[in-house]
């Protein structure tokens, strides 16, 4: 019995012993498959990234070489070539530049500059972008992405303010842009090529965009949004015009700049004071009502259309009343007898009198010496003769009327 149990015993560990054998075999397997997929893939990253330094490495020799033979060029002929495309070479010259396969090149040249210059942009099949120019070795590039809106009031004489670009460090040119609308075609404004632009006159009514060009080490274009339209505020309103008289018609004076506005008159009794709208009265014109006499009037216009803001004309002077008529003298005319002048038009008007005689109803009437209150005591020397009133206003009142003759004097 013991003999089996050993032999069982040793051969059951046998097995054992096998299974293990087996089993750690696998795991050293696997293990051995994982370093060598890790050793792969550290083989593939260094192989592309040795692969990729040396596209660039070639993209930026290509730029350098392209580079010296465009300083040639100019060097030989004074200005840089329309092309370097060797299909449609410079026709002047019929050379052009040839570039590797790999690379798509972009130039652009100014030979009207002082120094003439030019720009140089490729990029390889790997994405990556270089750029030389005249003045500068090849280099990497960042594109340009975007642009905040333009700041500042959209109005003539005001300055528009560029928004900053992304990235925030990039360097870039600028040329503002201009557009009879919104969405319509914009061309390039003369010599306006800043970071801010101020609109003229010849803006007014029109909208502004800002192009952006990377330069140095960053390329790409970029169109900012449309302004809103490009107003203009109004600055000053000339003096009103006309009689400053009831019945009478002001009319507003003329805007700096002469523009379009809706019009608005006002009233106050003293011509420092506090202004009040005249309801209904939004013409240019006004005509003067008698509740106006003793008053001062402005006119305040607001622009409309392409025009902002508001401006308020001086006051005028006073507004007054003309007398219009007196009625008949009232009184008994004989020696003796209180004549009194008739009710004044308009009743609340201030005045003068002179009592005046003369010896003819329809003569000519002389003053009656002293005769100056709104009441006359006649005289012996009156007697055979025909009286007559003549008022005169005072105060917010103007004009002169003069009664009808009396009957003769007994």
């Amino acid at each position: 019995m013991d003999n089996i149990d050993i032999q069982n015993l040793s051969k059951n560990n046998l097995i054992k012993s096998r299974k293990s054998q087996q089993a750690f075999t696998i795991v050293e397997l696997l293990v051995v498959i994982v370093v060598i997929g890790i050793l792969a893939a550290i083989t593939i990253v260094s192989y592309v990234g040795i692969s990729k330094k040396a596209a660039d490495a070639t993209l930026s020799a290509d730029l350098g070489n392209a580079s010296k033979q465009l300083k040639l060029f100019q060097a030989e002929y004074n200005k840089y070539p329309d092309t370097i495309d060797c299909g449609s070479a410079d026709s002047s010259t019929n050379k052009c530049l040839r570039a590797s396969p790999n690379n798509s090149f972009n130039y652009s040249f100014d030979n009207n500059s002082s120094p003439q210059t030019f720009v140089l942009d490729a990029t390889n099949t790997n994405g990556t972008t270089y750029r030389v120019t005249d003045g500068t070795a090849p280099g990497s590039t960042t594109e340009v992405t975007a642009i905040a809106a333009i700041s500042g009031t959209k109005a003539v004489g005001s300055v528009l303010t560029a928004g900053a670009s992304t990235p925030v460090a990039a360097t870039v040119a600028y040329q503002w842009h201009i557009a009879t609308t919104s969405g319509g075609t914009y061309t390039n404004i003369s010599g306006a090529t800043s970071s801010t632009y101020t609109p003229v006159a010849g803006d007014l009514g029109k909208y502004i965009k800002l192009e952006i060009t990377g330069t140095g080490i960053y390329h790409g274009v970029i169109l900012s949004a449309a302004t809103t339209v490009i107003t203009t505020p109004l600055t000053a309103i000339a003096a009103v015009s006309g009689t400053k008289a009831v019945g009478s018609v002001l009319t507003a004076g003329a805007l700096t700049p002469a523009g379009t506005a809706s019009y608005q008159w006002q009233t106050a009794t003293t011509s420092g004071g506090v202004y009040s709208n005249i309801a209904g009265a939004t013409a240019s014109t006004y005509t003067l009502v008698a509740g106006d006499t003793g008053d001062f009037i402005k006119v305040v216009a607001t622009g409309t259309g392409n025009y902002t803001g508001s401006v308020a004309s001086a006051a005028t002077t006073v507004i007054t009343a003309p007398l219009t008529a007196i009625a008949a003298i009232t009184g008994t005319t004989t020696v003796g007898s209180v004549l009194t002048a008739g009710a004044i038009t308009p009743a609340a008007a201030t005045v003068t009198y002179q009592w005046q005689n003369a010896t003819t109803s329809g003569g000519v009437y002389t003053n009656i010496a002293g005769a100056t209150a709104s009441t006359y005591t006649l005289v012996v020397g009156d007697q055979t003769k025909f009286i007559k009133v003549v008022v005169t206003g005072t105060g917010n009142f103007t004009g002169t009327v003069t009664s009808a003759a009396t009957t003769v004097i007994n």
